[in-house]
């Protein structure tokens, strides 16, 4: 197989999966193409916003199969959006700065990225959040 499988590193298996949907929310623009081009990199589709109001229309608009939330939004709080994506049953993780301590208690059980990270943590984490779904084939 080819670097442009869309194979999550280490699973070779994903390339016979059908491309996801990831939302990915963050307002350092060149972090935010870094991980589109990631995502892009494995197979998969992603589409990205660097404010609340435009992620917040993106979900209104478009199915995900999961998502990437920077926790702050320069200065704005992304967690009305991970509510909402709860309700929708949208597995999603958190990216920041301040570690598991930059996230409300009542997010305890989700996935926290610190910052910085490198495309390797980015991809095993992305991996622990899809599970089965954008790992195995279908």
């Amino acid at each position: 197989m080819s670097t442009e499988s869309g194979v999550l590193p280490g699973d070779r298996r994903a390339a016979r999966a059908a491309p996801l949907r990831i939302l990915i929310v963050e307002d350092e623009m060149m972090l935010a193409m870094m991980l589109q081009d990631a995502v892009a990199g494995i197979g998969h589709k992603a589409r990205k916003a660097s404010r609340l109001d435009k992620a917040f229309e993106l979900v209104n608009a478009h199915v995900f199969d999961a998502a990437v939330l920077d926790v702050n939004l320069n200065g704005e709080p992304v967690f009305p959006l991970a509510a909402l994506l709860r309700e929708r049953g949208v597995p999603f993780l958190f990216a920041s700065g301040y570690g598991d301590a930059g996230v409300p208690r009542g997010y305890g059980d989700c996935m926290v990225l610190q910052k910085p990270y490198g495309l390797d943590a980015f991809h095993a984490a992305l991996r622990d959040l899809l599970g089965n779904k954008g790992t195995s084939a279908s």
